[in-house]
């Protein structure tokens, strides 16, 4: 894929180089306009596909990632270059000077001055300009790449979200196996209770049983004190 997109970049970037040649040899008109603005076309062009090598690149590993990417960037340094020369082509006008001091010869010396001026002050102004649209593109080019920069932080924040979510779901399922637990213990406490209840209750009838018994074993001895049930008769009796 690579391949492609370079032998697709060395026929786009040979293409705006003739163009930007051209552009010195051509006289201000409509033809010379077309030549900028195919020359510009092409260097647009040419960014685009070192921007795809630039992707390629980064999908690669190892020592084949590190070739790629300093061949993309080689690459973008050559597409500076050429807009530098578009910019100077558009400025220079070397068709232009000729044609025009080929005129001026015949001319007053103060008309030709003042042409001149003329001339040095529209290109000063084309040159403004022509920084201020590099500027511009410098900024749009910052702003994709902060772009994708955002996109790269969302992907991860989504993936972080999708980690919380599946925590907080285990989270969920631990505290519904705790309030099983609590709610068993709950039970098994409740139980020993009524048990611990339970046994005291026989343990205090024992005791009343054998007092009674007790009391009753004495009672027969004693004749003047009575005893319920003729147990003091049974038990003297013994």
């Amino acid at each position: 894929m690579f391949d492609h997109y370079e032998k697709e970049y060395l026929g786009t970037a040979k293409k705006a180089t003739t163009d930007i040649e051209l552009i010195d040899q051509l006289l201000p008109g409509v033809e010379r306009e077309a030549t900028i603005k195919r020359a510009g076309e092409g260097i647009t062009a040419a960014e685009e596909i070192v921007q795809g090598m630039e992707m390629e690149a980064r999908s690669m590993t190892g020592e084949a990632k590190q070739q790629l990417a300093a061949k993309a960037k080689d690459y973008k340094k050559s597409i500076a270059d050429m807009r530098a020369k578009l910019n100077a082509a558009k400025t220079s006008g070397k068709a232009e000077k000729s044609a025009r001091d080929e005129l001026l010869r015949s001319f007053d010396p103060t008309l030709r001055m003042e042409a001149d001026n003329q001339r040095s002050r529209l290109m000063a102004t084309n040159e403004r300009l022509n920084n201020a649209s590099d500027k511009i593109r410098g900024a749009v080019q910052t702003a994709l790449e902060t772009e994708k920069i955002g996109e790269s932080i969302l992907s991860d924040l989504a993936d972080q979200r999708a980690t919380i979510a599946h925590a907080r779901g285990t989270l969920a399922g631990t505290m519904s196996g705790l309030d099983k637990s609590k709610k068993m213990l709950q039970g098994m406490g409740r139980r020993a209770l009524k048990n611990k209840v339970l046994m005291y209750v026989i343990i205090a009838t024992l005791i009343i049983m054998i007092m009674f018994i007790v009391y009753c074993a004495c009672a027969a001895r004693v004749p003047s004190v009575p005893c319920p049930f003729g147990l003091g008769e049974a038990l003297g009796a013994d």
